[in-house]
């Protein structure tokens, strides 16, 4: 019974490394898409640019106790009204969220 699970964890075990390496490479090209576009009016990374005091960080953001994933990326497709309409590709959203959703404490 031993043998069958260790056996089961060792074909599995591959796949999640590959989704953890993954997960990570999106976070790391959120971070740097989000210092392109994000940082004229957000802190990225304690990175001011042209982050505004009035505007909340990505770290703040992440820890707002109702922000899912959804709401998130809801807000990059439909902004609010001082945010500027961003035309981001999919992928590169999917990145952006996973940068925010890294920063949870």
């Amino acid at each position: 019974m031993h043998a069958v699970l260790l056996a089961g964890f060792l074909l599995v075990g591959p796949v999640f490394a590959e989704e953890a390496a993954a997960d990570d490479m999106a976070v790391e090209r959120g971070e740097a898409l989000s210092r392109q576009v994000c940082a004229l009016c957000h802190l990225v990374n304690g990175s001011r640019a042209g982050a505004s005091d009035a505007v909340p960080t990505f770290h703040a953001i992440a820890n707002q106790p109702d922000m899912t994933e959804a709401r998130i990326r809801g807000f990059i497709y439909a902004p609010h009204p001082q945010m500027p309409t961003l035309q981001l590709p999919e992928n590169e959203i999917d990145d952006i969220v996973a940068y925010i959703e890294s920063l949870r404490d």
